[in-house]
């Protein structure tokens, strides 16, 4: 087996194997520093229970919220244009850089003050936890330092230090597991804030040392003023790909407040559990986005293989991932303690789970998106999503949790339905991803295993099931990697890489 790996990869273009080799490192880092953190935050969920994950689940929710605001989209600028222009033009790299560096600052000071002066409307009006105002305090400082980790993170992927990248994960890790641990047994869900403040804080000193380590070597070079002649970058690539996450971010901050002011912190705290699958999956899904951004953006051919493994890969991973929750659900009560367990926690995994599986799904067609400077695209999906998104869940907010999860799903089936069918008649991909055996095989699986999974079957049942569910999806994402169709989408679209220069 190993020789045969060894072989394929002797067997690449030196192109294909920078990205292996810039996949491995991303995928590494990001898997084991994940490893710890998932189990940090069962550890806090555990300690916490589901009123204090609850509460705790929604400052953090709200964090995210504001620091889609305060990232402003910077952290995919530089990966791309980074990469894009450091072999050909190093000069225009370098002003990139500056400028996603200051105007991260700049916006992270802003989101910052503005978050801490109206803690106390979000705690005690809107929530109605006026106890929560300091909690929410606390939390805004992260905004600041979240803008600079975007940027940061931007910088070294577009240089491709991914390795480095690797390392800093894994060494925040190691220090965030002792400290979130220790902060929510201690103190709780403030204790848990200040932990997520620390942590957040020790990423960024690390980042900038790696950083300044580049800049030392002349890898790339840092000037403020220099920056500043690229800020039409600005309105039209950063732009768009912030207003994705000023879409995104408020819409699940207000359907998380529906679902509190509805059904309280404990639906909220089952509800974060539960997400904590998703989490770990999207995230580690999204180290794939770096490697292939960079080499899609700097790559002058067109290799089908890529293309394939770009739209493949993350669904791939997140239906193997999916399968065993499909078939066990139970599994996460087991994990997350006794608190937790019943149907409505299985049942709200069970159908965040498939949400997870339908992201994972579409993440390919996103990334093309960005590489070929269409962010306007992925705009108007995230628009029609928080649409659907809202408007299921007001009619299905009497279900908690459970009603959540399934708005949830429902935004992202219709989404696909409806853009989906215009990114085959624009010749964006191919009709294979949408409408062929392999797919609907797919589908029809994790289909039945959500049946499955609402009726009481044995385990000794259920076991087979799942290695045969397994066996299947290995052998029809097998046969669509090897298929004859032709996955050239950056080539139909190759003219508009030059759009942003």
């Amino acid at each position: 087996m190993i020789h045969k790996f060894r072989e394929l990869y002797s067997n690449q273009t030196s192109e294909v194997k920078g990205l292996a080799k810039d996949i491995f490192w991303s995928v590494f880092g990001s898997v084991s520093s994940k490893v710890l953190n998932f189990i940090a935050w069962i550890l806090i969920a555990r300690i916490l229970g589901k009123d204090g994950y609850g509460e705790y689940g929604l400052i953090r929710n709200t964090v995210m919220m504001f620091s889609a605001f305060a990232s402003f989209g910077l952290g995919i600028t530089g990966t791309k244009f980074i990469a894009q222009y450091l072999e050909s033009d190093s000069l225009k790299a370098s002003r990139i850089a500056s400028l996603t560096m200051s105007f991260a600052a700049f916006m992270g000071i802003i989101v910052t003050i503005v978050s801490f002066t109206f803690s106390d409307l979000i705690a005690d009006k809107t929530l109605k936890s006026p106890y929560l105002v300091n909690d929410f305090r606390i939390a805004s400082f992260i905004l600041l330092m979240s803008a600079l980790n975007g940027a940061q993170t931007g910088i070294l992927f577009g240089l491709k230090q991914f390795k480095t990248d690797a390392k800093i994960n894994i060494i925040n890790a190691l220090i965030s597991f002792p400290v979130f641990v220790t902060g929510a047994y201690f103190y709780g869900v403030r204790g848990s804030i200040i932990a997520y403040t620390i942590t957040n804080f020790t990423l960024c000193v690390q980042y900038q040392m790696a950083i300044k380590s580049l800049v030392q070597r002349k890898v790339i070079s840092l000037n403020l003023r220099e920056g500043l002649k690229e800020w039409r970058l600005l309105y039209i690539f950063s732009l768009p790909a912030a207003l994705s996450g000023l879409i995104i971010m408020p819409v699940k901050w207000c359907s998380d407040v529906m679902l509190v002011n509805t059904a309280g912190f404990s639906a909220m705290g089952i509800y974060s559990a539960a997400l904590i699958v998703n989490t770990i999956v999207v995230v580690a899904a999204n180290t794939l986005n770096a490697p292939f951004i960079a080499f899609m953006s700097n790559s002058k051919t067109h290799d089908n293989l890529i293309e394939k493994l770009n739209v493949l890969m993350p669904w791939f991973l997140g239906v193997m991932i999916g399968l065993p929750f499909l078939c066990f659900p139970e599994i996460g009560s087991y994990l997350f303690g006794k608190e937790y367990e019943g149907e409505i926690f299985d049942r709200t995994l069970v159908f965040v789970i498939l949400f997870m599986v339908i992201i994972m799904y579409k993440q390919g067609m996103s990334r093309i998106f960005v590489t070929q400077n269409m962010q306007w695209v992925n705009l108007l999906d995230n628009v029609l999503w928080g649409v659907f998104l809202l408007s299921s869940f007001y009619y299905l907010k009497c279900y908690a949790s459970v009603g959540l999860a399934i708005s949830y799903c429902l935004a992202y089936i219709m989404v696909t339905m409806v853009m989906y069918p215009v990114y085959i008649k624009k010749r964006w991909m191919p009709l294979e991803f949408v409408v062929s055996k392999n797919v609907l095989i797919v589908w029809s699986m994790i289909s039945a295993l959500i049946g499955l999974s609402f009726i009481s079957v044995s385990w000794i049942i259920r076991i087979p099931i799942y290695l045969l569910g397994c066996f299947v999806v290995i052998l029809t994402f097998k046969s669509m990697l090897n298929s004859n169709i032709k996955y050239n989408i950056l080539e139909k679209h190759s003219s508009q890489v030059k759009q942003a220069e």
